[in-house]
């Protein structure tokens, strides 16, 4: 199904970015066990130790407007937790950093970058208004944006931390709508991967929605996604990001 509207809105986790976790601890293993033997140089802890830990309470804790991409220090405390670790502010700040720069260097480097952003130009092109709400810290999605050098291209970016609401509340549709007050709500379109969260409120709302199917091992195992089949049918449905250029018109 081809959609003609004039607005496009993103979801950000797990569609403009797939979730970067796994590829960054991969990535940052070593620094973080160095800086564990630092902090902790009477007890060594395994790379494998430290990945699994993390894991486990990335995929298990959730609060309103936490940042999992990004990660944040009560994510890092509750690792240092679970690993016998003495927290010090100055350690969490440290892991904090060597994530971050990891999660930079995924983003930049990573070929699916340049494929959202290829799609964000033709759509811009073909003079589509973006925007982007996500479920998140402010500076979380601002980060991730920077990084994917695609923040200059939507004209409406907002979390759930700003608003202090999170979807699927229908007072996140609504400011969308209000944002964008002179476009029916009918041409515009919400782009997510959660029924329940994305899909659901936005075809309530009058607008378009077109869900984005992720099928991988890193979306799967996490204990507080909610997978659960929506209960309102979406106008479009795509598996891979640039699919959306056959469907936007």
């Amino acid at each position: 199904m081809v959609l003609d509207v004039d607005v496009v809105v993103f979801d950000q986790g797990n569609t403009l970015l797939l979730d970067p976790f796994p590829e960054v601890l991969k990535r940052q293993k070593e620094e973080f066990a160095k800086i564990l033997e630092k902090y902790q140089g009477f007890k060594k802890f395994t790379e494998e130790e430290i990945k699994d830990a993390w894991t486990r309470v990335n995929n298990a804790v959730n609060y309103p407007f936490c940042g999992h991409f990004t990660q944040e220090p009560r994510l890092i405390s509750e690792t240092l937790k679970r690993l016998g670790i003495v927290i010090t502010d100055s350690l969490i700040a440290s892991f904090l950093d060597i994530y971050r720069e990891g999660l930079r260097k995924v983003i930049e480097e990573g070929p699916r970058t340049q494929e959202v952003r290829n799609v964000l130009y033709e759509l811009k092109y073909i003079r589509k208004r973006l925007g982007v709400f996500s479920n998140d810290r402010q500076d979380g999605l601002e980060m991730v944006l920077n990084f994917m050098n695609i923040k200059d291209m939507f004209e409406y970016v907002k979390t759930s931390e700003e608003l202090e609401i999170e979807k699927p509340d229908a007072r996140v549709f609504g400011h969308i709508a209000s944002h964008f007050s002179d476009v029916p709500r009918e041409r515009i379109c919400y782009v997510g991967d959660v029924s329940s969260v994305d899909i659901d409120p936005a075809k309530r709302a009058g607008m378009k929605a077109v869900l984005y199917q992720v099928d991988t091992p890193a979306y799967r195992d996490v204990i507080w996604r909610d997978l659960r089949p929506g209960q309102t049918k979406p106008d479009a449905t795509i598996k891979e990001f640039s699919e959306l250029l056959d469907v936007i018109i």
